[in-house]
């Protein structure tokens, strides 16, 4: 009996001291150092890139504070003169590899319920990527132009909920070589999640907008800052490049 409760001790002290490695290793990440260009915004200076002047977000009726872009939720093609337009265009359109940061809020009481809005859209009329938001729920829709091994299928992922009325930061990042994508919001545990391995984009627009061209809609509410690199990267290496890019 005596060798019996040593033995389920131990047995307990093993399991516990895997569980904690394996939390542990869940939230440490490696530093990466992006070996290709990025770009990032943090509207201080309106549209304009923080590194490159040059790439400016192009638009219509959106408003900008002291350092966010403001949008009033008004589809570009609604028909009504206060329609609002903002697209940025992205000079190096490689699609297997990307990383995105966006630091965004939503107008207090939307998204309004049983309603989809956009957060990023990357493609204005050959969309390949659409973040999106429901409910206080982020969805990720890779539906567009590609070959995949079942015609239509979305990022599988586990429910992630953003913070109403607040900032929240999305960290999105894919490489289709490798097969995976990767996300997390905020501090939260972050996902890896396997693609098929014949995941191909035949092609997709050549700008990143606020709008969903899909289904009429607009973002409505701020983006506090943007981080475009062309790189696959992890959630510490994005907050790396931003730290050293805000003013």
């Amino acid at each position: 009996m005596k060798k019996r409760h040593i033995y389920l001790l131990c047995l307990s002290i093993l399991f516990s001291c895997t569980v904690k490695k394996n939390k542990a290793s869940f939230l440490i990440e490696s530093l990466i150092i992006p070996q290709n260009d990025y770009e990032f915004w943090d509207f201080s200076k309106n549209g304009k890139g923080s590194i490159n002047k040059n790439l400016e977000w192009k638009t219509r009726n959106i408003k900008f504070s002291d350092s966010t872009l403001i949008s009033d939720g008004i589809y570009e093609n609604s028909g009504r003169f206060t329609s609002e337009k903002a697209f940025l265009f992205d000079k190096n359109n490689d699609l297997s590899t990307k990383s995105i940061a966006i630091s965004f809020k939503f107008a207090k009481k939307y998204p309004k319920k049983n309603n989809i809005l956009p957060i990023l859209v990357k493609g204005q009329y050959y969309r390949c990527v659409r973040i999106l938001a429901k409910e206080n729920e982020i969805i990720v829709k890779v539906n567009g132009n590609f070959s995949f091994t079942i015609p239509n299928e979305d990022i599988i992922m586990k429910s992630i909920k953003y913070n109403p009325n607040v900032f929240n930061t999305l960290y999105l990042s894919w490489n289709t070589k490798k097969s995976q994508f990767y996300i997390a919001l905020n501090d939260n545990p972050f996902q890896k999640i396997t693609i098929p391995a014949d995941f191909e984009w035949h092609k997709c627009g050549s700008n990143f907008t606020i709008q969903d061209y899909s289904s009429g809609s607009a973002f409505k509410g701020e983006i506090n800052y943007l981080l475009i690199a062309n790189d696959f990267l992890n959630r510490r290496s994005m907050k790396n490049l931003i730290l050293k890019n805000r003013n």
